[in-house]
């Protein structure tokens, strides 16, 4: 259902937001927004981003 035919039926809460948007109901959209926000965590990011490129090398 679209917001606005939703927000006719009932209220809604929204915030206008900048930057990328992922579709997380799918599988592909949610790994997409978990690893770009993963690597940019400044505690853990460095760490995702070395487990994932030996990963990627144990499987190549």
């Amino acid at each position: 259902m679209r917001l606005l035919s939703w927000a006719k039926k009932q209220s809604v809460d929204a915030m206008l937001m900048t930057g990328d948007s992922y579709y997380c109901g799918k599988k592909m959209g949610y790994m997409q927004a978990f690893v770009k926000y993963g690597l940019r965590n400044l505690r853990e990011g460095q760490k995702l981003r070395e487990r994932i490129i030996n990963l990627l090398n144990a499987h190549d």
